[in-house]
């Protein structure tokens, strides 16, 4: 199994996010998610320092 705490598993699309490779990953490590994102004009204004999983277009993981 890959490690998905390397760097080229930074930024990974949400479509993804759902995958059974992440999933376990995710449930065999103690990990934290952080999800990125724009703003979307007219519907989501992005707080500076976090993004919600619902507007989110990319995530990365960090051990915890």
């Amino acid at each position: 199994m890959d490690n998905l705490y390397d760097i080229k598993y930074a930024n990974l699309p949400m479509t993804v996010r759902n995958h059974k490779f992440v999933l376990d990953f995710l449930k065999a490590n103690p990990s934290r998610v952080r999800y990125r994102g724009k703003s979307i004009p007219g519907v989501y204004k992005r707080a500076p320092h976090h993004c919600i999983k619902e507007y989110a277009t990319h995530f990365t993981i960090y051990p915890r």
